[in-house]
């Protein structure tokens, strides 16, 4: 133990002289002890110190202090590209300078393969070129020569940076006006290279600062260019635009660093999900239908869909192309009219419908025209030798692609209407997209009394009209019978014909005229009647009917005659005789006849006087008899024996 009350002194024993020095003295409580704490400020090197403590006795205790201020530069972590040189320097910070060798480490590991050092007395220099293989964490030592004790620098990490950046994303794809953004993302923060900029191009096209390409020396792209966002190890570059035919193809950012580099990464492909058709319109018939070819663009082949309205859509074929970054698919979709067919000509125009094709976020819509529908009216009456027309109404677009060619039935057979006699013409198309196909016979015979239709071809289309029947008016007129003076007689006919007509009833001989009555028996069947009292000799003749269905449609009747007889006076009856009248068969002429009278017992019995002259026979064109002579009756006397 030490007295407190005696000195305590630190010295440098090399030159003994006191050491400047923070000095604090305590006890400790166990022992009654004592020590001494130097702190010793900025040292310059090596020293010995002694700290020498006086009491009854003078005790010396000396210390060894060996200053370590080797240091490893640069101090902090270096950031550098894969191939670039690096040095390390590592030196004391001190004067002196003591005996001994620099040894370099990785990682804790002796650098057996580094580069030869360039080397003073005071320091190591170390250039590294920057890999994989070089990246950690550095450090060197220096071995004292004298003691081989060794002193180690502090370390300082190595980080290679690839030369290499990200642009995202690669595939950019989007419907035309939608906006989309690119991001370019570099290294950032080197120890010897500084980020200069991040440019872009399309399609090899500068951006200009302001967001502006040239694509073509009249044809301008805007895009949108904000500033670089920096972090620690990176900086990001955007861009954006909106999606238009003009912005297509390789979009491609570019940093540029102090040192050289550039980096380029993988571009991105700009595209514009698109969708065409190779009509806005087309047009169908009744029974065909008409192709339309839907090309598409995208990143993946589409989902698709088709409808049409009053009509059906359906897939005719599809084919796949890959091209750069996406598909192109083209459809084919067959598209045909439901429609009603049209009964009336009241109800023909040429149909507009409307049909949609979707893929994902793009839609078409377009027209369906609809042609070659046909309307005609059934039945057409007509008289024989009178002309007829016969009128096909149908729908067309040109007037110049429409051929109609007219068939009548024969038999169980169609044949094509010869061109004598008949006359085949067309009308110009109205604002409704209607004409007329016109077929005129010019004078009806028998065989016309038929069906007929009309082919109708228009472009590409055919189409058949539904069959016009044609129909004659006839009529059937009673026979007469001869009539007596004061008579009465009906003259009669039975008409067929499209509506109840009108009928006069003519007598060619005089040229009188009087009106018939009409009744109806059935569908386009009608009763004509004329009843004509008290007849008279001057109402013979031959008589027929003019009938009037229309304007257009008359019939005129054969002739029937009638014969007016005038009757005989009744003779003379001879006594005992009984007269009455008898018809002659074939003949308008008739006999008066006598008969002998019977009594009512029998028991008298009478005999013509002459029995040749038993008839006579009236005239009645004349109202006279042949002969005025008629036998009488006499009793028979009986003999007496």
């Amino acid at each position: 133990g030490i007295n407190a009350e005696y000195g305590k002194q630190w010295y440098q024993r090399r030159v003994r002289e006191a050491v400047v020095s923070t000095q604090s003295t305590g006890s400790t409580v166990e022992g009654d002890t004592t020590n001494s704490v130097l702190k010793v400020t900025s040292p310059i090197g090596d020293a010995t110190l002694t700290c020498r403590v006086i009491g009854h006795n003078t005790y010396e205790y000396p210390v060894e202090l060996e200053l370590n201020d080797l240091v490893l530069t640069p101090a902090t972590e270096t950031r550098a590209f894969t191939s670039t040189e690096v040095t390390l320097t590592c030196a004391y910070a001190s004067t002196t300078i003591s005996d001994g060798s620099f040894s370099w480490y990785m990682n804790n590991e002796v650098c057996r393969d580094c580069s030869d050092p360039v080397e003073t007395p005071k320091s190591s220099k170390l250039t590294i070129t920057v890999e994989e293989s070089k990246a950690g964490r550095w450090g060197c030592n220096f071995t004292k020569a004298k003691n081989n004790k060794v002193m180690k620098s502090n370390t300082v990490a190595l980080t290679e940076v690839q030369s290499t950046g990200e642009q995202t994303p690669n595939s950019v794809w989007d419907v035309a006006g939608e906006s989309s953004t690119v991001q370019c993302v570099v290294p950032y923060g080197l120890s010897q290279s500084d980020l200069t900029s991040i440019s872009w191009t399309l399609n090899g096209n500068p951006v200009s600062n302001d967001g502006t390409s040239f694509i073509s020396p009249y044809e301008v792209v805007t895009f949108v260019v904000p500033a670089l966002k920096y972090e620690d190890e990176s900086a990001t570059g955007y861009i954006s635009f909106l999606h238009t035919e003009k912005v297509v193809g390789r979009l491609q950012c570019a940093a540029v660093y102090t040192t050289g580099e550039t980096i380029r990464p993988d571009g991105s492909e700009l595209n514009m999900i698109k969708l065409t058709a190779n009509v806005s319109s087309v047009t169908v018939a009744p029974s065909s239908g008409a192709y339309v070819a839907f090309n598409s663009r995208a990143q993946s082949k589409p989902d698709t869909s088709y409808t049409m309205e009053d009509g059906t859509a359906a897939l005719a074929s599809a084919t796949e192309e890959s091209i750069t970054d996406g598909v192109e698919y083209q459809e084919v979709i067959l598209f045909t009219s439901d429609s009603d067919s049209v009964t009336s000509y009241a109800d023909l125009a040429r149909k507009a419908l409307t049909y949609t094709y979707s893929i994902d976020l793009v839609q078409i819509t377009g027209t369906v025209y609809v042609i070659g529908e046909t309307a005609v009216e059934s039945p057409q009456w007509t008289s024989l030798g009178d002309r007829i027309k016969l009128t096909c109404y149908l729908t067309a677009s040109d007037v110049s692609t429409v051929v109609v060619m007219w068939q009548m039935r024969s038999g169980t057979q169609w044949i094509d209407v010869p061109s004598d006699g008949y006359t085949s013409l067309l009308s110009d198309i109205n604002s409704d997209y209607v004409m007329s196909a016109i077929l005129v016979i010019d004078s009806t015979v028998t065989g016309d009394i038929t069906d007929f239709r009309a082919l109708v071809t228009l472009a590409e289309f055919q189409e058949r009209s539904e069959s016009i029947t044609v129909k004659g008016v006839s009529a059937v007129v009673s026979d007469l019978s001869s009539a007596f003076e004061k008579a009465s007689v009906t003259f009669g006919a039975t008409v067929v014909g499209p509506n109840k007509p009108t009928a006069l009833l003519v007598h060619t001989e005089s040229g009188t005229e009087v009106s018939a009555t009409v009744e109806e028996e059935g569908e386009d069947s009608y009763t004509l009647s004329y009843v004509k009292d008290n007849l008279v000799t001057t109402d013979t003749g031959d008589y027929y009917f003019t009938i009037t269905f229309s304007a257009s449609l008359e019939l005129t009747t054969d002739s029937t005659s009638l014969k007016v007889l005038s009757q005989c006076q009744p003779p003379t009856t001879p006594p005992n005789t009984e007269l009455s009248k008898e018809e002659i068969n074939g003949s308008d002429n008739y006999n008066q006849v006598v008969a002998c009278i019977t009594n009512q017992d029998g028991a008298i019995e009478y005999v013509f006087l002459d029995s040749s002259k038993t008839s006579i026979m009236c005239d009645t064109s004349t109202g006279t008899y042949v002969s005025t002579d008629l036998s009488p009756c006499l009793k028979t006397i009986a003999n007496s024996v």
